[in-house]
């Protein structure tokens, strides 16, 4: 259905404004019950013609791929759990075994460039811990993640896959390291460059 025409009689055949409203509104819930029954199939051989599809909003949230097991490469290993290990240790600036806010939202800069907000970290604390968060407390959540629950969620595929996103820590270890050691190497560069002898 794309238009309803009311003629100038309408309203005197329904008996009334609330009746005519009724009758228009029954008649394109029909419509649209009508029409959905009838394309249902069509829009689902689309999506299973065009896997794109379905990958599009894990795209948009710097998760898509064209694999389909987008945390197959998720896995704990010696490596892996060596590189979670220097990550959160390269973060945890008060060396108290815990990432909290403002060091988790560090890392988040770091490897997404964004900063993390406190309900995003708080929900990211309540879905990391065993029980659900049930048993939390305010100093658990001021706390942050312990080094532990870093080192899981890096290298547990099954448990990203329930809290629904991916960390590749290959990726993060990879983007804060050669970060600091581009860092590192500018000064020694700009020190070398006053040290040469200048020509005339």
């Amino acid at each position: 259905m794309r238009s309803v025409d009311v003629g100038s009689e309408a309203l005197d055949a329904a008996g009334g404004r609330p009746a005519l409203a009724a009758a228009i509104l029954a008649a394109l819930v029909e419509a649209h019950d009508k029409s959905q029954e009838a394309t249902a199939s069509d829009v689902w051989g689309l999506y299973e013609g065009n896997s794109e599809l379905l990958q599009a909003p894990l795209v948009q949230i710097g998760a898509g791929s064209t694999a389909e097991d987008l945390w197959a490469n998720v896995t704990r290993t010696d490596e892996t759990v060596r590189l979670a290990e220097e990550l959160f240790t390269k973060y945890d600036e008060d060396q108290d075994g815990f990432w909290n806010l403002k060091e988790t939202s560090q890392v988040q800069l770091a490897t997404e460039g964004t900063d993390m907000a406190e309900e995003a970290f708080n929900a990211l604390i309540i879905a990391a811990a065993a029980d659900g968060g049930r048993n939390l407390t305010e100093e658990d959540l001021a706390r942050g993640l312990s080094k532990q629950q870093v080192v899981e969620l890096y290298t547990d595929a099954a448990r990203q896959r329930q809290l629904g996103f991916m960390l590749d820590i290959f990726k993060d270890h990879s983007k804060v390291f050669q970060a600091a050691e581009a860092a590192a190497e500018q000064p020694d560069a700009a020190e070398a460059a006053g040290a040469a002898p200048q020509v005339s």
